[in-house]
């Protein structure tokens, strides 16, 4: 089974369930985006929409030792970049963007 086929479908919101497949998920996976003492960045925001739009699930790890900056940075990627946070350990935090469909695609 690949992690392709475990990754729940979001209608509005993701629910406790699905984020804690989400989590499970991410715990493999190597933070792909480090924000650094000056926050949220234009540099920052690019990077993650683009690690969105291929991976779908990122991690993200945040070097400030505010846990208060932390959280509010991480609402503002999640807020910039739609998406949803699926989780939190330390410094790192999770993101989910459900995938776009294709526009042109067709029901056989």
């Amino acid at each position: 089974m690949s992690t392709e086929e475990n990754i729940p479908e979001p209608t509005t919101g993701l629910s406790s369930a699905e984020k804690k497949v989400l989590r499970g998920q991410a715990m493999s996976l190597k933070p792909l985006i480090q924000v650094g003492k000056s926050g949220i960045t234009p540099a920052v925001i690019s990077a993650m929409k683009k690690a969105l739009d291929e991976k779908h699930l990122v991690k993200v790890r945040m070097v400030n030792d505010d846990r208060n900056q932390r959280a509010e940075w991480a609402q503002q990627l999640s807020r910039e970049c739609p998406s949803e946070i699926t989780g939190q350990v330390g410094k790192t935090y999770s993101f989910y963007r459900q995938p776009k469909k294709p526009e042109n695609s067709e029901e056989l």
